[in-house]
């Protein structure tokens, strides 16, 4: 899992000296990410997992 990380971050955070990435080359992506972007990834939107935060932990049952 360490080695897939590593590649989507090399491939979607590192500009190369022009600043874009390989993902920004091949269209795949506007702008680089940042790499917390990429290890706290969620399905749910940006404005799903703000309002979570909020609500706290969910009971199990």
């Amino acid at each position: 899992m360490g080695l897939a990380i590593f590649r989507v971050a090399y491939n979607y955070c590192l500009p190369d000296s022009k600043g874009k990435t390989t993902a920004m080359k091949l269209g795949l992506a506007k702008a680089p990410v940042s790499l917390e972007d990429i290890l706290y990834f969620s399905a749910k939107g940006p404005d799903q997992r703000a309002s979570s935060k909020e609500e706290g932990p969910r009971p199990c049952g």
